[in-house]
C-alpha cells in the first residue's frame, strides 16, 4: 500500500475504541501520505501496530472535514463528511460507529485505551515491546490521571550548562530568569532570585521574603540582602556569563563594579532547555491534552460573545486543576484581523470567522492552541481557512529534525505571497516553559524539541485565520500533539 509507514505484515487498522474513546493511527489523519486503503476484514492486536512503529492520536467524535484536501474518488472509506477541507477548527478524525464495530482492534491484556496512547510515545522500540508483552502502564501519564511523579535530571541539566560554559571559556554563569531557575532547579519563587553556576556547588541567592528556600544537595541557598552581597561572590571569578535579556539595568550596574568582565551568554544558558527530556515531555502533552479537550469541546459558539467563548475555555482549564499559560484570545468578525485581539462582549455572528487561542499550563509547562471556527461560511471565508490548512500542512512536513529554522520561515512567507497575504509574523516558535521561547532564528532543529506551527492571514475590516498545533521533532515527520 503506498505510503504506508509501517511493514505490510500488519493488516491496516483502523481505529481502537473502548466505550466511547477513539484512538487512530496517526498516519491517517494526514491524507498527503495516505489517499486510500483497503477495509481490514479481521481484527488484530494492537500491539502488531505499535510493535511496528506507528504512532497514535484521539478522535472525537463528529464527522471530520479533512484540511486541505478536497473530495475525490480516492478519498478512504469510513471518514465522515470530507467535503469541506476549508473546516480547520475541527482539529480530530472520527469513523462512523458501524465502521468501528467491524474495524476496532483488540487490546492487549492488562492494558486500557490510554495505556496504548501512551505506549505509541515511546520511541524506543524496545521499551514498547517490554510494555506490551508484560501487559503493564508504560511509566508515561496516564491521560486519566496527573503527570506521573518523577523528578527531573538537575544534576544533567546542570552539567549540559557547565560543557558549554567551558567552550565560551566561561568560570561562571549567572542566571536571573524565573524560567532558566526552574529549569535547572526546580525552585520557583518569581524573579527575586539569582542562580550562580560555577565548576562548584550552584548558590541561589534568594531574598528574605523567601526564607522556605532551603540548601539541598543540588545547591546552597544564601540569603542578600542586595544585588552587591552577590557581586562580592562574582568579582572571584574573571569571565562571567549573564543573560542580557532577563538582566535588569540595576542589577548589572551593580555587578559591573565588581570589575569582572561580564559576557552576554543567554544563548548558552537557554541551550539546554530546547531539547526536551522524558519529564518535560510528559508534562508539555498533558497540557497539550488540556488544550485540546477545552478548545474541541466548545460546540456551536455562535450567538455567544467573545468573552463567554473565552470563560468556556477557563472554566475547562479550572476543571483540569490547571491555569493558562496566556491570556485567552477569542476574536470574532472584523476583530479576527487582529493577531492578539483581548476578548469584549461582541456576538459571534455565523458567517464570522472566529479565532481562539488558547494554553494551559501543567507543572509550569506550557502549550500553546489555535482554531478558527466559522459555523456558515461564505466563499472568501473558505478561501482564507483552507489557505491556512494548507499552508499548515507543508510546513508541518518540513518540521523535521536538521532542517533549520530560516528556512521554514522563508517557505512560510513564500507560501504566504503566492496567495497574496500579508506576513503578519514567523510560522511558529519554541514552547516549554515558556510559551515563546527559543528555537527560533538562527537555531536548527534537533530531534526531541517542541515547536508550534501556526500561519495565519489577516485581512484589516474583513478578518482573518490562524491555525496552530504544537509538534515534538523527529528525524522523520514531526508528531502533532494538538490533534
Amino acid at each position: 500500500m503506498r505510503g504506508q509507514p509501517y511493514p505490510s505484515r500488519v493488516a491496516y487498522p483502523v481505529a481502537v475504541y473502548q466505550q466511547d474513546i477513539r484512538l487512530v493511527p496517526e498516519s491517517l489523519v494526514n491524507l498527503n501520505y495516505m489517499r486510500r486503503f483497503p477495509e481490514a476484514k479481521e481484527l488484530r492486536d494492537v500491539g502488531e501496530l505499535l510493535l511496528a512503529g506507528q504512532s497514535l492520536v484521539f478522535c472525537n467524535q463528529r464527522p471530520f472535514p479533512v484540511i486541505g484536501h478536497p473530495a475525490t474518488e480516492e478519498s478512504p472509506a469510513g471518514i465522515g463528511n470530507i467535503k469541506a477541507p476549508y473546516s480547520s477548527y475541527l482539529p480530530e478524525p472520527v469513523f462512523k460507529d458501524d465502521l468501528l464495530g467491524k474495524l476496532g482492534l483488540l487490546l492487549p491484556q492488562g492494558l486500557d485505551i490510554h495505556d496504548l496512547f501512551n505506549i505509541s510515545a515511546i520511541n524506543n522500540m524496545d521499551e514498547r515491546k517490554k510494555a506490551i508483552v508484560a501487559g503493564r502502564r508504560p511509566q508515561i501519564h496516564s491521560f486519566s490521571q496527573s503527570p506521573s511523579v518523577r523528578n527531573p535530571d538537575f544534576p544533567s541539566r546542570i552539567k549540559e550548562l557547565r560543557i558549554l560554559m567551558e567552550k565560551r571559556r566561561l568560570d561562571a554563569c549567572l542566571l536571573s530568569s524565573r524560567n532558566d531557575i526552574l529549569y535547572y532547579t526546580g525552585v520557583d519563587i518569581g524573579d527575586s532570585c539569582l542562580l550562580l553556576i560555577s565548576e562548584s556547588r550552584p548558590t541561589l541567592f534568594v531574598t528574605s521574603l523567601s526564607n522556605e528556600v532551603r540548601s539541598t544537595g543540588l545547591f546552597s541557598a544564601a540569603r542578600m540582602k542586595g544585588v552587591p552581597d552577590v557581586a562580592k561572590r562574582v568579582k572571584r571569578f574573571r569571565r562571567v556569563g549573564f543573560d542580557e535579556y532577563s538582566t535588569n539595568f540595576a542589577v548589572f550596574s551593580q555587578l559591573k563594579k565588581s570589575k569582572t568582565s561580564l559576557i552576554p551568554s543567554s544563548s548558552i544558558i537557554k541551550e539546554p532547555r530546547m531539547v526536551k527530556d522524558g519529564w518535560e515531555m510528559e508534562q508539555i502533552a498533558e497540557a497539550a491534552r488540556i488544550v485540546r479537550k477545552a478548545i474541541c469541546g466548545l460546540g456551536d459558539i455562535s450567538g455567544k460573545s467573545e468573552r463567554e467563548v473565552s470563560g468556556l475555555i477557563g472554566s475547562s482549564f479550572r476543571k483540569a486543576g490547571v491555569k493558562e499559560s496566556f491570556e485567552t484570545i477569542v476574536a470574532s468578525g472584523r476583530h479576527s484581523a487582529f493577531i492578539h485581539h483581548r476578548p469584549d462582549s461582541i456576538r459571534i455572528k455565523g458567517k464570522d470567522l472566529v479565532i481562539v487561542d488558547a494554553g494551559a499550563l501543567c507543572n509550569s509547562y506550557c502549550s500553546d492552541m489555535t482554531r478558527t471556527f466559522c459555523s456558515s461560511p461564505g466563499p472568501r471565508e473558505r478561501a482564507i481557512m483552507e489557505s491556512i490548512a494548507q499552508i499548515q500542512a507543508e510546513l508541518i512536513d518540513m518540521a523535521t529534525g536538521g532542517v533549520k529554522y530560516e528556512d521554514i520561515q522563508k517557505r512560510y512567507e513564500s507560501l504566504l505571497r503566492r496567495k497574496h497575504y500579508k506576513v503578519m509574523h514567523s510560522f511558529g516558535h519554541g514552547i516549554g516553559l515558556g510559551v515563546h521561547e527559543r528555537p527560533s532564528k538562527g537555531d536548527t532543529l534537533r530531534e526531541g524539541m517542541v515547536i508550534t506551527v501556526e500561519p495565519g492571514a489577516y485581512i484589516k475590516g474583513f478578518g482573518g485565520c490562524r491555525t496552530e498545533d504544537m509538534l515534538v521533532v523527529r528525524k522523520g515527520k514531526a508528531r502533532v500533539l494538538t490533534r
